[in-house]
C-alpha cells in the first residue's frame, strides 16, 4: 500500500528540524507495518489553528488524498492535522470518504486496522489538543497580568519606550521594566506641538505631520516590526498618529505618554470560520491601571489641549464616507510605489500612499475620474476577452476543463470504472449462488442475492445510458460553438449592473477575472494597464447558471441559455 506523510511545526520558536524528526519517525512506522512512502507534505511555521487555504502543504495533501494517490496518511500526531477539534474531525471524515486510512503514530489512531476505536480515540485526542491551546492561553494571561501589576513589561512597547532588564538585590534577573526612549519620545512632543501649534508650521492635522515628519526622514514606528513590507517599515501614515478615535489608539491618543499604563484593555478573538483575528474592547472592570510618572513623555497642559482638539474634530467629522461601493475599489494600482488607488470624492481615484504618506514616499498626485476609468476598464476587458485568437486558448482550456470535469463527475457516482463494478457484482452474485447450490440457502442469503441481481441491472442500464466519447465530444462543439457570444453576453452584463447600481455584483464579476488595473504617470495624465486572466472567463460564465460546469453536457443543458 502507499503512504504518505504530513509533518508541520507551529512557529519560529520551534526547530526546522522538527519537521525532520517527524517525518523520521513516520517513515519508521510505515516500514513497521509495511507501508511505501511515496510523498511526503511539509508545512513549516504554520499554527494548526490556521485555515486550511493557508497551509499549502496540507491542501497539498488533500487533494492528491482526494485523487487517491496513496491509500493511508502517516502523521506523527493528532495534532500536526489541526489544533481545532472541528477542523481536525472534518479532516477525518473527508478521509473516510475519498477511501484513505489515517494513521496519527503516537496517538495510536489507526482507522484500517482499528476503524472504530480510532474514530474514538482521535476525537478525545483532537479535544485534548484544543483544549491545549486554551489552557496555554489561560495560563499565559495570568502570568501577563501578574507582570503588569508588579510594574514589569507584560510585552508590547509603544512608540517612545525601550525595555530594560530589571534585577533583584542578588543580581537575579527578575523581569523587564518600560523605559523613555528620547530619541523618540522627542518626536512624539513634536507631533503634539504640531497637532495644536505650538511650533512651526502647525496646527496641522495628522496627515499633514505624517507627511512632515516623511519629508524629514524620521524612522517611524515600523521601523523596528518584523516581516512588514516597505511602506510600513519606511514611512509614517497618518493612522500611526490618529489612530481609531472610538478605541483611542494611535499616538495623540496613547495614555502611556502620561505615565497611566493600561493592561488587558483589548483582546484579539479568533474568527471560527475565516480564522481572522478581531480586535475588541474588554470591560473596563477587567483593566489593569498603574500610574508610573517615570514614564510621562507628555505636559499635561499640552495632553489636555491636544485632547480637546481630538474631541471638537471628532464631534466635527459627521460620518464616514461608504466604503467599498465603488466598482473598482480594491483593482487598482499606483504604478510609482505598488499601492493602491482608492476613492478621494466620489469623483476620482487617487494614489493612497501619497495622500496618506507624502510626496516624499510617492510622488504620483494624479487623480484619475471615476467614471472614465471605470469605461476604459470595461472597454479593455471587453477588447481583451473577445479577440478571436484568444478564444483559440480559451476554448482549448474549456475543452480540457469539461473532460476533466466530466471524468471526476464520473468517479463521484460511482461510476468511474464501469466495468469493474460490473466484474465485482458479477464475482459477489456467483457467490452467493455457489453458497445456494450447496443447500445452504437461508432467507437473509435469498435476499442478499436478490438485491445484488437488481443492482447489477441497474448498473448495466446506467452503462447503457451513458454518453459514449463521440457523443461527449458531440456536445463539447455545441457548447463551444457558442462560448463567444456567452462570454460577451457575460461582459455586458457589466454595463448593466453598473446602470442599475448593482455595483457589488459588477465588483464580483471583475474580482473574478482577476482583473487588475495599473495606473502609470506619463506627463500630466496617466496610462492604464488592464489585465485579466483568461481562464477565469468560463468559471465565471458557468455559474452564472448556478450549476456546476458538468451540466454543460447535460442531454437537455449542453448550451444552456
Amino acid at each position: 500500500m502507499k503512504a504518505a506523510v504530513y509533518v508541520r511545526y507551529s512557529s519560529e520558536n520551534q526547530r526546522a528540524a522538527s519537521l525532520e524528526d517527524q517525518e523520521v519517525e513516520c517513515r519508521r512506522e510505515a516500514g513497521r507495518l509495511g507501508y511505501e512512502v511515496t510523498k511526503v507534505y511539509k508545512d513549516a511555521a504554520l499554527s494548526g489553528q490556521l485555515n486550511e487555504d493557508q497551509r499549502p502543504g496540507f491542501q497539498a495533501m488533500q487533494e492528491a488524498a482526494k485523487r487517491h494517490e496513496f491509500d493511508v496518511l502517516i502523521v506523527d500526531d493528532t495534532s500536526r492535522l489541526s489544533r481545532d477539534q472541528a477542523d481536525a474531525l472534518r479532516a477525518l471524515k473527508r478521509f473516510e470518504f475519498w477511501g484513505v486510512g489515517l494513521i496519527a503514530r503516537t496517538d495510536g489512531v489507526n482507522t484500517i486496522q482499528n476503524p472504530k476505536s480510532s474514530r474514538l480515540l482521535f476525537g478525545v485526542k483532537s479535544a485534548f489538543s484544543e483544549e491545549f491551546l486554551r489552557d496555554l492561553a489561560e495560563k499565559t494571561h495570568r502570568g501577563l497580568e501578574g507582570r503588569a501589576r508588579n510594574g514589569f513589561s507584560p510585552g508590547g512597547l509603544p512608540y517612545g519606550y525601550r525595555s530594560a532588564p530589571a534585577y533583584d538585590s542578588q543580581q537575579r534577573l527578575i523581569g523587564f521594566r518600560k523605559t523613555v526612549y528620547e530619541p523618540e519620545a522627542e518626536v512624539i512632543r513634536r507631533i503634539f506641538r504640531l497637532y495644536v501649534g505650538d511650533e512651526a508650521p502647525g496646527p496641522l492635522s495628522p496627515r499633514q505631520i505624517a507627511h512632515l515628519l516623511n519629508r524629514d526622514g524620521i524612522a517611524p514606528p515600523g521601523a523596528r516590526w518584523k516581516n512588514r513590507n516597505k511602506r510600513q517599515c519606511g514611512s509614517w501614515s497618518f493612522t500611526a498618529i490618529i489612530g481609531h478615535r472610538r478605541l483611542a489608539k494611535g499616538i495623540l491618543s496613547n495614555v502611556n505618554y502620561v505615565g497611566r499604563l493600561v493592561w488587558n484593555r483589548s483582546q484579539w478573538l479568533r474568527n471560527p470560520d475565516t480564522k481572522a483575528y478581531t480586535y475588541r474592547v474588554r470591560p473596563q472592570d477587567d483593566w489593569v491601571i498603574r500610574e508610573d510618572p517615570s514614564l510621562r513623555v507628555i505636559p499635561q497642559d499640552l495632553w489636555e489641549r491636544v485632547q480637546a482638539r481630538l474631541a471638537r474634530n471628532t464631534r466635527n467629522a459627521g460620518k464616514t464616507p461608504m466604503r467599498g461601493r465603488y466598482l473598482l475599489s480594491g483593482l487598482v494600482r499606483c504604478g510609482v510605489c505598488g499601492g493602491s488607488y482608492t476613492i478621494r470624492t466620489p469623483y476620482s481615484y487617487a494614489c493612497t500612499t501619497n495622500h496618506t504618506r507624502g510626496d516624499s514616499v510617492c510622488d504620483n498626485t494624479l487623480h484619475a475620474g471615476r467614471l472614465r476609468l471605470e469605461q476604459a476598464v470595461l472597454r479593455g476587458l471587453r477588447d481583451l476577452f473577445t479577440d478571436p485568437a484568444q478564444f483559440v486558448a480559451l476554448t482549448e482550456q474549456v475543452r480540457e476543463l469539461l473532460h476533466l470535469r466530466a471524468r471526476e463527475a464520473g468517479k463521484d457516482d460511482g461510476h468511474g470504472d464501469s466495468g469493474a463494478v460490473l466484474r465485482k457484482l458479477d464475482r459477489e452474485v456467483g457467490n452467493l449462488k455457489a453458497l445456494l447450490a450447496t443447500g445452504k440457502a437461508t432467507p437473509l442469503a435469498m435476499a442478499e442475492l436478490e438485491a445484488m441481481l437488481k443492482q447489477r441491472e441497474a448498473e448495466k442500464a446506467t452503462v447503457a445510458h451513458r454518453p459514449q466519447p463521440n457523443e461527449i465530444e458531440a456536445r463539447l462543439a455545441k457548447v463551444l460553438a457558442d462560448l463567444p457570444n456567452r462570454v460577451r453576453r457575460y461582459l455586458d452584463d457589466l454595463d448593466s449592473l453598473l446602470a442599475v447600481q448593482q455595483i457589488n455584483r459588477g465588483k464580483e464579476i471583475l474580482a473574478g477575472l482577476d482583473t487588475e488595473v495599473v495606473l502609470r504617470p506619463a506627463g500630466d495624465h496617466l496610462n492604464a494597464e488592464i489585465s485579466g486572466h483568461l481562464g477565469r472567463v468560463f468559471a465565471l460564465v458557468a455559474g452564472n447558471e448556478r450549476r456546476g460546469s458538468n451540466s454543460w453536457l447535460g442531454e437537455e443543458d449542453s448550451n444552456p441559455r
